[in-house]
C-alpha cells in the first residue's frame, strides 16, 4: 500500500533555558501521526516453530497507537549535511537488538557509522541473523539458543538502511538506519520524540520502513524548543 503525507504542521515555541559561555543545544519536540484508518493486518502464521507459536509477537510493519501515534519512525537530522564537526560523532555504547518472543526488538534503530551493533538471542530456539543492504547480504549467521551475542560493525555508508531478517522465521524483521552523527530518535508507541541538536536550520527527516521518508524544515535556536508535527495518511 502506498501512503502520502496529508500535511505537515510546524510550530515554534520559546522555552526558557540557561545561558552560559557555551551556547546550549536546542530541542526538537514532536509527534508523528497516522491519520488514515490503519489497515487490518492478518495474524502471522507461526506454526512452523512450536516455540514461536506459543508466544505473541509484534510482527506488523505499521504500528499505530492511541490517538494515531505512529511507532517505529526514525526522526533525524539528515546525514552528510551538517556544518562543521559536531560533538559526539560515534557513541561508545553499542546498539542492542534482541530476538525475543520470535520478534526483533526494537524493530527500528539508529546507528552511527563505526558504532557496534550487538544482536542477542533471548529465545529458546534457533534464529538466523541475515542482514541486507538492498539485495546485498552483509552477514548471515546462525544464532542457536544460549549462544553468545553477535557483535558487528555494519560497515555501510551514512544514509544506508540495513534490514535484519531471519531465514528460520521469515516474519521477523528489523531495520538499522545509519547516520554520520548521533542526532536521531525513534518514535515511541504513541508517536512522540524529543531530539536535542546544535542550533541551526535543518531539514528534519522522518523515516518509516514501509511509508518512506518525509522531510520538513526546522529552525532550532539555542535553549529553545521547536515543535514539529508530522502526519502520514492517504
Amino acid at each position: 500500500m502506498r501512503f502520502a503525507v496529508v500535511s505537515v504542521v510546524l510550530l515554534a515555541v520559546v522555552a526558557h533555558g540557561a545561558h552560559g559561555a557555551a551556547a546550549p543545544l536546542g530541542t526538537i519536540k514532536g509527534r508523528v501521526l497516522f491519520v488514515a484508518t490503519a489497515p487490518n493486518v492478518p495474524a502471522v502464521d507461526r506454526t512452523s516453530d512450536p516455540y514461536c507459536a506459543a508466544r505473541a509477537g509484534r510482527d506488523a510493519d505499521l504500528s499505530v497507537g492511541k490517538g494515531g501515534g505512529l511507532a517505529d519512525v526514525l526522526v533525524r537530522l539528515p546525514p552528510g549535511r551538517l556544518p562543521g564537526r559536531l560533538p559526539g560523532a560515534t557513541p561508545k555504547a553499542p546498539v542492542v537488538i534482541d530476538q525475543t518472543d520470535c520478534s526483533y526488538r526494537p524493530r527500528v534503530v539508529g546507528v552511527v557509522v563505526g558504532q557496534e551493533v550487538v544482536v542477542k538471542n533471548s529465545d529458546r530456539t534457533l534464529h538466523n541473523v541475515h542482514t541486507f543492504e538492498g539485495k546485498e547480504t552483509l552477514f548471515n549467521l546462525g544464532q542457536p539458543e544460549g549462544s553468545a551475542p553477535l557483535r558487528r560493525e555494519l560497515g555501510v555508508r551514512p544514509g544506508a538502511v540495513v534490514r535484519f531478517g531471519c531465514d528460520v522465521h521469515p516474519w521477523m524483521a528489523a531495520w538499522a538506519v545509519v547516520s554520520d552523527h548521533p542526532f536521531f530518535r525513534v518514535t515511541s508507541s504513541d508517536g512522540r520524540f524529543v531530539l536535542k541538536v546544535p542550533p541551526g536550520s535543518y531539514d528534519l527527516e522522518a523515516w518509516h520502513p514501509t511509508l518512506g521518508t518525509r522531510t520538513v524544515q526546522v529552525l532550532v535556536r539555542a535553549g529553545r524548543t521547536t515543535t514539529a508535527r508530522l502526519l502520514f495518511g492517504e
